[in-house]
């Protein structure tokens, strides 16, 4: 029941990133509306929108496999491999949980950024959306495995130093 709970929420964080992109409202924070025309800024919001909406659908569906694979995963007695440490990243203990959300958040505010450079490399369409969803992924992987290592890393120690 707990991993039908974390789907859940991982289902509404997407949507919630959806609708962020759809909106519009990250073009006056990061001061694209000043310096580029209308057309420009539709057109830019597009790229963002298709990539967040590929990286929201990306997350979901990771977040599914894992939630079929939980049982498996769960009294799985190995502790390496990249499965393995997916699921300890998508469904473990409360911390890991709070890293999850925290780079996914981060993530989607920065990715514009990602967008924005591939803009600028005047390449087609397609690929534009490709290498800011390439970038958007490999830091969000590379952040979720950094702070769970970190995390995981720093709770024995401070078991340690209450008792």
């Amino acid at each position: 029941m707990r991993s039908v709970t974390i789907f859940a929420i991982d289902v509404i964080a997407s949507l919630a990133v959806v609708a962020w992109c759809r909106s519009g409202l990250w073009i006056q924070w990061y001061g694209f509306a000043g310096r580029h025309p209308e057309s420009a800024l539709e057109y830019f919001q597009g790229l963002v929108c298709a990539g967040s909406l590929t990286f929201a659908a990306l997350f979901i569906l990771t977040s599914g496999i894992l939630l079929l694979w939980a049982r498996r995963l769960a009294a799985s007695a190995e502790g390496t491999g990249l499965l393995r440490l997916m699921y300890r990243a998508f469904y473990d203990d409360l911390r890991s949980l709070l890293v999850k959300y925290f780079v996914f958040c981060g993530v989607i505010l920065v990715c514009p950024a990602f967008y924005f450079y591939m803009w600028g490399l005047h390449e087609p369409r397609a690929i534009r959306i490709a290498g800011g969803f390439t970038m958007t992924v490999l830091v969000f992987v590379g952040l979720v495995v950094a702070l769970d290592w970190s995390v995981a890393r720093r709770a024995p120690q401070s078991a340690d130093a209450i008792a």
